[in-house]
């Protein structure tokens, strides 16, 4: 039994948005914003003409919403991407005299740590998309994608903010947590899947030489119990 690995990495990704800091106030910010845009009409086509004017694409605002997946990463890439459009909207006239208030702007320092969290949620993202698809077989780099999103993509690194590093460290601790049930012990499905997956039958995303041999032994064994398990039952069938 295998849960769903989107619905992990969604879970985990709500781990990184709720460290109390810069990021929180920045995403209370931003959310703001959103809904300001979202919410008023009169608001909405003020942007809308401002996008137009700057030559950037036409788009809607979008609110985060817990329960659905990505959004808070859709948000701030929909804010990120309409930047100076949304900081003209807020301090044209027609946003004045809205029954609601016009939210503030962010400084140069909050768009900063806005760009540095969709870097952060943007992989995270991509491979939520990948997991999702039902005319590609995924199973086979599950493992390799996770392994590689913890130790490789969302490794707090020097050169990252204070800040981001929180929140890398706390998503990858999260991850790790709810993925040990994959690493601890290898499903049969995930083995058989990995052995049969041209990409990854080498088990070379694992940089531990010895776990790697005992994975592929593993592997290697389920296949066989199963290639044995099909000739028994199939001889039975034909008598």
């Amino acid at each position: 039994w295998m849960q769903c690995n989107a619905h992990i990495l969604n879970s985990s990704a709500r781990v990184g948005l709720s460290i109390i800091g810069p990021t929180t106030e920045v995403l209370k910010k931003v959310k703001r914003i959103a809904k300001f845009f979202r919410k008023n009409l009169k608001a909405a086509l003020v942007l809308v003409r401002e996008q137009e004017r700057l030559g950037l694409k036409t788009k809607m605002m979008k609110v985060d919403n817990k329960i659905i997946w990505n959004s808070a990463f859709k948000m701030c890439k929909r804010l990120f991407d309409s930047r100076d459009a949304i900081q003209d909207a807020l301090v044209s006239r027609d946003t004045l005299n809205l029954s609601r208030p016009r939210p503030p702007t962010l400084d140069e320092t909050e768009w900063l740590i806005l760009s540095d969290i969709i870097k952060v949620y943007r992989p995270m993202y991509q491979l939520t998309k990948w997991l999702s698809m039902e005319k590609i077989p995924s199973i086979g780099l599950l493992l390799p994608a996770i392994l590689n999103l913890v130790n490789q993509i969302l490794a707090a690194q020097p050169s990252d903010r204070a800040e981001i590093q929180l929140m890398k460290t706390a998503i990858c601790q999260d991850l790790n947590s709810r993925t040990q049930h994959l690493t601890s012990n290898l499903v049969p499905e995930l083995a058989i899947s990995l052995l049969l997956d041209p990409r990854a039958k080498d088990f070379s995303f694992i940089t531990q030489s010895e776990l790697r041999n005992t994975w592929f032994m593993q592997a290697c064994s389920h296949v066989l119990f199963q290639e044995e398990w099909v000739k028994k039952n199939t001889a039975k069938m034909v008598i």
